[in-house]
């Protein structure tokens, strides 16, 4: 098979899924299940008959598009909305460099001050549950000897840690995502 024809699958296929309402992870896994399925039925009709009468065979034994695309939107997952929200939040495929900058710095704004509120409430509640368990005075001379300091800067670490690590993962998977919807975007599938 060569790149032209897996080109005329691909658009058989993105026929069939750009119309579905759902997130770009589900229209990922939605290609990829139905170009190995297209894939597989094109094989084996261009056994039988050369590649452009098996191309068109193939797009007869796929069926009607909208028909299937209705079935697809079906079959949707329960947790679309929330990759949906992601999607939303972290992925717009036709947004510039500027736009997309601002949005992530007034979304990272927005963590660090939810972020803030949470370290200084847990930083309140140590300091109630130190004096109410009468916690001795003598080692709050010591660096991070008494409890309020110790568990804002254990809670801290913790946290900014693990904020870093998720906000690199999401966009690292967020990147994918968009590198692989642009692939099947740029298909014209009229």
């Amino acid at each position: 098979m060569n790149e032209t024809t897996l080109t005329q699958l691909k658009i058989l296929v993105e026929r069939v899924v750009r119309p579905v309402r759902c997130s770009t992870r589900a229209k990922g896994n939605m290609r990829e299940e139905l170009l190995t399925h297209v894939r597989a039925v094109f094989e084996d009709e261009a056994r039988l008959a050369a590649e452009p009468l098996a191309l068109a065979r193939t797009g007869e034994r796929l069926g009607d598009a909208s028909q299937l695309t209705r079935e697809l939107q079906e079959s949707v997952p329960a947790r679309d909305p929330f990759d949906r929200l992601l999607d939303r939040i972290w992925f717009r495929p036709d947004e510039t460099a500027g736009g997309r900058l601002r949005r992530m710095l007034l979304f990272q704004a927005l963590l660090v001050l939810l972020f803030v509120l949470i370290w200084l409430g847990l930083g309140q509640g140590v300091g109630w549950l130190a004096r109410a368990l009468a916690w001795p005075t003598a080692e709050s001379t010591t660096l991070l000897g008494s409890p309020v300091p110790f568990f804002d800067f254990l809670f801290f670490a913790v946290s900014f840690a693990v904020l870093v690590w998720g906000l690199v993962t999401i966009d690292r998977m967020m990147a994918a995502r968009n590198r692989f919807d642009g692939e099947w975007r740029s298909l014209s599938i009229e």
